[in-house]
C-alpha cells in the first residue's frame, strides 16, 4: 500500500500501472506498512482527522474548533430564534415582516403628528431605548429602513419575475444557464 501526502490518500500498489497510464499516480506516493495502512485507513479517533505530518507521513490531527461567530451571525441566530418563537404564538403571515410593518406604520404616524413626546408608540420608544437615540431619531430610522427594504423588495421582485420569464422563453439547453444568471443576481443582493 502507498500513501500520498498531497492527496492525503492511500493507493493500492497493484493498480499503480493503471494510475500511471491515467496520469493520476501521485509523485509523492511512498510505500507504507500494513500496520500504518490499517491504523490510518480506519475510522479516526473522535475529534481527529487524517492529515500528513511535517515529513509527509499519515497522522491523526485534532480537528480545530470552529471559529467564533461574528456579531452579525449571532444577530441572525437571535432573529431566527425569535422567528421560531413567533411561530408558536401567531400564524406564519405575522412574523418579523409584520412586526416591521407595524413599527413602520407607528413611526410614520408619530412623525406625521409632529413627534409628540406625550404619545410615543412603543415600537418607536423600544427602538430608541435599544439604540440610545431620541424618539424622533428612532422613528426616522424606522422609516428610512422601511424605504430601503421597499426598494430591495421591488428589485427582488423585478429580478425574480424577469428571470422566470427569461427561463420560460429560453431554449431548453439554455434554461439552466439562464436561471443561474438571475439566481446569481439575487445571491449578490445585500443590504448596504
Amino acid at each position: 500500500m502507498y500513501y500520498s501526502a498531497t492527496e492525503n490518500a492511500f493507493f493500492a500498489g497493484e493498480f499503480r500501472d493503471e494510475y500511471e497510464r491515467a496520469g493520476t499516480w501521485p509523485a509523492d506516493a511512498f510505500e507504507v506498512s500494513e500496520e500504518v495502512f490499517a491504523e490510518f485507513s480506519s475510522q479516526p479517533p473522535s475529534g481527529y482527522r487524517r492529515e500528513p505530518d511535517s515529513i509527509g507521513q499519515p497522522s491523526w490531527v485534532e480537528i480545530p474548533e470552529p471559529p467564533a461567530r461574528s456579531v452579525a451571525e449571532l444577530h441572525v441566530a437571535i432573529d431566527r430564534s425569535a422567528g421560531v418563537a413567533r411561530e408558536r404564538f401567531v400564524s406564519p403571515g405575522y412574523l418579523v415582516e409584520q412586526e416591521y410593518k407595524r413599527a413602520e406604520e407607528a413611526a410614520r404616524n408619530f412623525a406625521a403628528a409632529g413627534y409628540p413626546s406625550s404619545d410615543v408608540p412603543s415600537a418607536v420608544s423600544s427602538w430608541a431605548t435599544a439604540k440610545g437615540w431620541t424618539n424622533q431619531e428612532a422613528a426616522d430610522d424606522i422609516i428610512a429602513t422601511a424605504e430601503l427594504w421597499y426598494g430591495a423588495i421591488d428589485q427582488i421582485r423585478e429580478i425574480r419575475l424577469t428571470g422566470k420569464a427569461a427561463v420560460q422563453t429560453a431554449e431548453e439547453d439554455q434554461r439552466e444557464a439562464t436561471a443561474q444568471q438571475y439566481i446569481h443576481q439575487l445571491h449578490a443582493m445585500a443590504p448596504a
